[in-house]
């Protein structure tokens, strides 16, 4: 046997086998069936070149060449295909017009004799090939071979297009698969090409090769294909690992699959979903049977997601409860998706469902500690829409359950402060932060009939996968509103008492006060009328005398006035005090009385003293009680020592009004003075300093004393300046 026998033969079997490798790998490998026909194409070429190198005859030479050119067809079905799937960069429309122009070759070949190549075979003559001899034709070649070598062309030019385009993406694997594979189909396919024109002008005698340049080709897309095949095994066995893995967290999830077929009406589960919905493992499900394992209240609901997720966009997301035989009643979450033929028609829905029952009842017991709590609790989104209430909130408010929920928020607040609940929202959820209580967070809250109630509200922001949540605690204050409306009477009332008994002990003093311009008006009118009995009256000094009348009056008119301002029984009111301004009162009160008792009174008032928020006949009544403390405590000491200092002064916005006095000093248990009858006094109620320190509180300020480094007590009144004063 020759070289060329024995090379050509193992040449064929050599494709044959790496034909049936490849066919075997088709399912994992895309371009497999194109490397298999190539192979099968090869090996035709093959035997068909090896039997025109021994041919007995001219006419056998002229058939064998004819039936070459089927499996040459073939071969560029398979390369065209190759490229296309193998790089995905080809421009079918190009390896389109090779396959046509090659099928046109093939038709002409068995059409005109003795084929495509040759006009007239003349005879056969050996050669030396290989060390061997083989026949090679003296023959006429015709013009049409010029059509074959155009459709050559074509493919040359449609695998180097392909391969740039390839290459052009960049990537490494690209550019390996565009220089290995592009550069060796073109480098085969023009040396095929550039063969077959040596052969057909005559330049060399020579058999036809057009098998060994393939086989080359035929080497480089085996490797590439075996190399796509290691790497499907390796993502196969990655793709198994996967599976396992997946496969592992839905079990521990307790996570079922399970598919609708729609157009037969039945339901494939794997075995954790039969399990899940306690399916027997044999059994065959429709879903009928699967909405049979469901809660009588949740089966209507549930057909009807499903009813629309085929009629609309394909999305099923449902909740419900399955009843299983022996089992607890269990929740289960299944979301899936439906999956229509290119008409639209449902196929199939894949679905997966996750038992949800611990998540259930967590949010259950969450449902049950909200709505046993006594504050009224509100859950809205970022757009204040309500996303969850509790009893007590739908009692607050007059709703009925359920009833607020998707409504807006802004329905629970008074038409005055909707605007600014708008407003606010968006600052909140750039910087969310808890609001509590305090902090001045007092609120009114409207109900449904309108109405509206005092409210406390404490606000925190909860993350969650809808983004920032808005959690308000709301508290209704209305009978601690009311109860603080009755204890403020009940404190008016016993500090009009307080200052009723204070104002009785002064009661001698005040008769002094008032007796002083009432003697003087009457010594005043009995000399006006000696002098208007004259003749002629002294018209000059009855005017004087009438003068000095009126400035008594007005005297003992005031004085009476900061009697009845003290004595009378009101409300509360609010408004801007000077503290130096109740000094100068009180001391204009008092002045008789410290008199009588010889103590000297000096002040220290500081200019331009802010204003504070308050009742002025109630601070009267504190600056009155610690003057005659005060002027109470000195009376132990000698005459010339007794001295009471008032001053006031302003530091951060906090007025104080001191009283000092030089007297015997404090109890060592010095808040014992402000308990309720505590007195050091033989004649005290033990109620004034109690009173005193209840109204400074319900002003927002501080009633405190301490001993003086020179003896004597000092008192303190803090207050703080309005807001007014303070801007």
């Amino acid at each position: 046997m020759s070289t060329v026998q024995i090379l050509w033969q193992t040449m064929i079997g050599a494709c044959l086998m790496l034909a049936a490798i490849q066919w075997l790998a088709r399912s994992s490998n895309k371009a497999a069936p194109w490397v298999t026909l190539l192979a099968l194409s090869i090996a035709g070429i093959a035997a068909g070149e090896l039997a025109a190198m021994y041919a007995p005859t001219p006419e056998y030479f002229g058939r064998t060449v004819r039936w070459i050119h089927l499996p040459i067809y073939t071969a560029f079905v398979a390369i065209v295909g190759f490229v296309d799937w193998s790089f995905g960069t080809g421009r079918r429309w190009l390896g389109t017009l090779a396959l046509s122009v090659r099928m046109v070759c093939l038709a002409m070949n068995f059409w005109f004799y003795p084929n495509l190549n040759h006009e007239k075979i003349l005879g056969l003559r050996e050669i030396h090939f290989l060390g061997s001899s083989v026949k090679v034709a003296d023959a006429v070649f015709s013009q049409r071979t010029r059509l074959a070598e155009a459709s050559t062309l074509l493919l040359l030019v449609f695998a180097f297009d392909a391969s740039l385009r390839l290459w052009s993406k960049g990537d490494p694997d690209s550019k390996r698969r565009a220089l290995l594979m592009g550069g060796g189909v073109v480098i085969f396919i023009a040396t095929a090409l550039l063969q077959g024109v040596l052969i057909h002008t005559g330049t060399v005698p020579m058999p036809y090769l057009i098998s060994l340049p393939f086989c080359l080709l035929l080497a480089a897309m085996g490797y590439e294909s075996s190399r796509d095949l290691k790497r499907s095994a390796a993502m196969a066995a990655t793709l198994r690992e996967n599976a396992e893995s997946m496969q592992l967290a839905a079990n521990t999830a307790r996570i079922a699959f399970w598919q609708w077929n729609i157009a037969d009406n039945s339901i494939s589960m794997d075995p954790r979903g039969r399990q899940l919905y306690g399916v027997p493992a044999q059994a065959i499900v429709t879903l009928d049977d699967f909405l049979a394992t469901l809660h009588p209240d949740d089966r209507e609901p549930t057909r009807r997601e499903l009813d629309a997720a085929v009629k609309g966009d394909g999305s099923f997301h449902a909740n419900y409860r399955v009843v299983v035989p022996a089992e607890a009643r269990h929740w289960i979450e299944a979301r899936g998706k439906v999956e229509y033929d290119p008409h639209h028609k449902p196929l199939r829905m894949r679905t997966v469902s996750i038992d949800v029952t611990e998540r259930q009842m967590m949010h259950e017991r969450f449902r049950l500690s909200v709505d046993s709590s006594p504050n009224g609790v509100v859950l809205a989104n970022a757009e204040g829409s309500i996303l969850l209430t509790n009893q007590r909130a739908d009692e607050m408010f007059g709703f009925a359950p359920g009833e607020l929920l998707g409504q807006s928020a802004d329905l629970l607040v008074p038409e005055r402060h909707r605007r600014a609940s708008g407003n606010s929202r968006p600052g909140f959820q750039k910087a969310p932060r808890a609001l509590g209580m305090s902090g001045g967070r007092e609120r009114f809250a409207r109900r449904k009939d309108g109405s509206e109630f005092p409210v406390e509200i404490s606000i925190t922001p909860v993350e969650s996968p809808e983004g920032i949540l808005i959690l308000s605690v709301i508290v209704d204050i209305s009978a601690r509103r009311e109860a603080e409306a009755e204890a403020r009477r009940h404190r008016d009332e016993l500090a009009h008492v307080t200052r009723v008994t204070t104002l009785s002990e002064l009661s001698g003093s005040l008769a002094h006060e008032l007796n002083q311009p009432l003697a003087i008006i009457l010594a005043n009118a009995q000399a006006a009328q000696r002098m208007l009995a004259q003749s002629p009256p002294d018209l000059v000094e009855v005017k004087e005398i009438l003068s000095d009348i009126v400035d008594e009056d007005r005297r003992a008119g005031e004085v009476i006035q900061r009697l009845r301002a003290l004595l009378k029984r009101g409300e509360t009111q609010m408004l801007p005090v000077s503290f130096n301004d109740i000094v100068t009162q009180v001391l204009h009160l008092t002045h008789t009385d410290l008199l009588g008792r010889g103590v000297t009174v000096s002040t220290d008032l500081a200019d331009d003293l802010p204003l504070v928020s308050g009742d002025r006949v109630q601070l009267q009544q504190i600056l009155l009680n610690l003057v005659l403390n005060a002027a109470e405590a000195t009376m132990e000491k000698p005459g010339g020592s007794r001295h009471v200092v008032i001053s006031t002064s302003e530091k951060d916005g906090i007025v104080r009004l001191a009283v000092r006095d030089s007297g015997i000093g404090l109890p060592e248990d010095i808040e014992r003075l402000f308990e309720p009858f505590y007195t050091t006094k033989a004649q005290g109620l033990g109620m004034g300093l109690a009173i005193c320190r209840s109204i400074v509180a319900a002003h927002g300020g501080r009633l405190r004393a301490e001993p003086h480094a020179e003896g004597g007590a000092v008192f303190h009144l803090d207050i703080p300046a309005t807001v007014q004063e303070q801007a």
